[in-house]
């Protein structure tokens, strides 16, 4: 499907009230989607979309109006509405890889309606994952849509997640290989960033610097050394002065007698209780 940069959306078309009764609104956002479909397959993104659009005002209703609907309701809503979001995230990535693909427009032009389509269908397939979090096409749309951004670490991880939903789709197996290699590519690329990074900053220093850098380490340790021996000459045999008077003293009552004494052998089964 084909369509250039230069394209814009049409301006949104003014619309009656929306119906009060749940089936009109229903019936009208399907009638929109079905439109939408067949201009999607005819290649007219612009069209499909603001089909798409129609279709979604049209299924948009507020917290408080979801809660009140019955459960046939709510059902018959989402699987309604989540084609909808889906179709408007596939529309934007389209257009958005046109815009790259385009140079009518000049080189920024075009990189900013490709980020902005972009930004579109990360946004439209993040609701379709909010809306179904079983979705594997939910899942993939957004996958297709970080993956074309080069954010390939999320790209990976939301295919991920439709695969494990659907193991055996080719589909979702081929764009999960293809953000997995681009993820591998990345980080090569960052370790090979800082493998030259680190000899740079260490080849920089001087000899001389080295050398007395290595100087001070040493005296730095010899002296830690030195301190070390002086307390341990000290402190030992006030340590067991102590030690030996608070014996003397019966201080440790039976802890000393086990401490110091005969140390009777430990029954293995004497906690068995308490594991």
């Amino acid at each position: 499907m084909e369509a250039t940069a230069k394209q814009e959306a049409p301006e949104p078309q003014h619309e009656a009230e929306l119906s009060p009764v749940f089936e009109e609104r229903l019936a009208a956002g399907n009638a929109c989607r079905q439109e939408g479909n067949a201009q999607l397959r005819q290649g007219e993104l612009l069209a499909a979309r603001g089909c798409y659009q129609r279709a979604a005002r049209q299924l948009l209703f507020d917290e408080a109006q979801r809660f009140e609907l019955r459960d046939d309701h709510a059902a018959a809503l989402l699987a309604e509405r989540l084609p909808v979001e889906l179709n408007l995230s596939r529309v934007a990535l389209e257009l958005g890889l046109a815009a790259a693909a385009s140079g009518d427009v000049g080189e920024k032009r075009s990189r900013e309606l490709f980020e902005r389509e972009l930004g579109v269908a990360v946004a439209h397939a993040v609701e379709a994952v909010a809306l179904a979090p079983g979705s594997a096409k939910a899942h993939y749309r957004h996958g297709c849509a970080l993956l074309a951004l080069g954010r390939a670490e999320e790209a990976a991880a939301a295919l991920g997640e439709a695969a494990a939903i659907v193991p055996a789709d080719p589909g979702i197996a081929r764009k999960r290989g293809d953000a997995l290699a681009l993820l591998r590519l990345d980080r090569a690329e960052t370790d090979k960033m800082w493998r030259g990074q680190i000899p740079k900053q260490q080849g920089g220093q001087s000899a001389a610097a080295s050398a007395a850098a290595a100087a001070a380490a040493d005296a730095e340790e010899v002296s830690w050394q030195l301190c070390c021996c002086q307390l341990a000459s000290c402190t030992l045999p006030m340590l067991l002065i102590f030690v030996a008077l608070l014996y003397r003293l019966d201080f440790f009552g039976d802890f000393g007698e086990g401490m110091f004494g005969a140390v009777e052998a430990e029954d293995p089964n004497a906690y068995a209780d308490e594991l």
